[in-house]
């Protein structure tokens, strides 16, 4: 009779969770930009959905900064609907380029659907002028 209990407790713990996490956050690749701007510093506003993050970034010839990253306010990320994003790089006062873009964010559940955490990302790349959305991958 123990052997009968055997596969019913297997498939009571096969489903355990791993502890992979994540952050819901969007990002904005700068890489196609940096030789664009001269090496003197600038400061990168990101905005999603009217809320702001501003960074100082150094452009070093055809190099730049890969990622700007915003963290998402847990409001933001719990129906996991369209964000408003816009980017604007600043030098001495001076708006060097200013864009747009929404996308809709992309649900992550990098256990399992079973398991936590549950996180919402969107990744964007400058494009020229453009903010233009990318390939959905993991943060």
């Amino acid at each position: 009779m123990t052997v009968g209990l055997v596969p019913v407790l297997a498939a009571c713990v096969s489903h355990s969770c791993t502890a992979v996490g994540c952050s819901s956050q969007v990002s904005v690749d700068l890489s196609q930009v940096g030789a664009r701007f001269g090496r003197l510093p600038a400061n990168v506003t990101l905005c999603v959905n009217g809320e702001c993050t501003t960074t100082a970034v150094e452009f070093t010839g055809a190099e730049a900064p890969r990622l700007v990253l915003h963290d998402l306010p847990r409001s933001l990320t719990s129906d996991g609907g369209k964000i408003a994003t816009t980017v604007r790089i600043e030098r001495d006062s001076a708006v060097l380029l200013e864009t747009a873009a929404e996308a809709e964010l992309t649900r992550l559940v990098p256990n399992g659907e079973q398991c936590e955490p549950t996180c919402y990302v969107a990744s964007f790349g400058l494009v020229g002028t453009r903010l233009e959305r990318l390939g959905e991958s993991t943060p």
